[in-house]
Formats: structure tokens, sequence, C-alpha cells
């Protein structure tokens, strides 16, 4: 049912895109929670694999602010919990993802920044020479310019989670579930 109103983010306007907005974060929470107590497979396979594409077109294609931090902290819910690997997209997708994460990332976003280091644990897992989870690392790396040591903050904890995974105590707050803490190779 949440997903229904997800696939029309491209024409809705106004009071449509905050319920497109609700529908996308409810949606990747139900998803992580379910991989994360490893019952994802109650979720239709189907489902899954157009939220995914339905999360990254957005990313790629949205103009609306508020519905692209959405759809950011959804990509970064999901890496989180395993739903997405590495072969999701190809390195051409990928290139494209973090390019669009990267403007939001240097106008001090959050949301951006932790999703880039979020994303990076995908790639970690399978093998931290990379060169994607080389082009995640540089693009928090190169977000030393920034001046708010807010900012300053969460690019740590994003450089943390990617360098060390689940092992890192940046990452105790994301796990938020009645289960034994995965590690990075188990993911």
């Amino acid at each position: 049912e949440l997903s229904v109103p997800i696939g029309s983010w491209k024409s809705a306007i106004g009071e449509v895109v905050l319920k497109i907005r609700g529908a996308v974060l409810a949606l990747a929470y139900i998803l992580s929670r379910l991989a994360l107590r490893n019952v994802i497979y109650k979720a239709p396979e189907t489902t899954v694999k157009l939220f995914v594409t339905t999360i990254f077109d957005i990313i790629r294609d949205a103009r609306d602010s508020l519905l692209r931090r959405s759809a950011q902290v959804a990509i970064g819910q999901l890496s989180l919990a395993g739903v997405l690997s590495t072969t999701v997209l190809s390195n051409d997708e990928w290139d494209t993802i973090v390019d669009k994460l990267k403007p939001d990332a240097k106008a001090e976003s959050e949301t951006a920044i932790t999703a880039i280091g979020l994303l990076s644990l995908s790639f970690s897992k399978v093998d931290h020479r990379d060169p994607q989870f080389t082009k995640f690392l540089n693009s928090l790396h190169n977000l030393h310019e920034i001046r708010s040591p807010e900012t300053h903050f969460t690019i740590g904890e994003a450089l943390s989670g990617a360098a060390a995974g689940w092992t890192s105590k940046s990452m105790a707050t994301e796990f938020d579930v009645d289960e034994k803490a995965p590690h990075l190779a188990t993911l």
C-alpha cells in the first residue's frame, strides 16, 4: 500500500509530495528493519526492487529538496540494513548517485553526508579497495572545506562508519531493533 503513492512522485506537487515523502520514509524503515531482523523475505522481492529503483530515480531526477532528502534517508537506511548490494546499479549509475549526493553534502546537508557514509558500507563489505568505495570515501574527504563544526561531526561519523562498519561506535545509535547487532562481514 505504501508503494502506490510513491510511483507518482514525478508529477506530484504540494501536499501530494508530503504524502510521497512520508511513504518513502515509512517503506524505507519497514524494509530496513525487516532486513535487520533477518526477515526481509516477508516483503515481496518485486516490491523491494521497485522501491530501490524508485528511490534511485528520485535522487537522480527530483527537484524537490524534501523529496530528495527523504530518498537520501531511504538509501542510507537500506544500505545500513544490507538491502542494497553493489550489483543493484552499474558503476556508471553509482557514479551518478555519488555526483547527485555531493552538491547536497557540500551545502552542509547532514542527510546527504550520512547517506554517502552509509552507502559506502555496501562497498566496504565486498572489498575496501573497490573503486566505488574509494569514490565514496573521497567524497567525504572532499568535504573538508565546510566551515561548520556541527557538519564536521556528521562527516566524522560518516567516515567512522565507512571505515569500521558496525564496529564503529557512531553506528550504535543506528541499530534500534531487538536483535543481535550485525557485523561488517555478516551483512
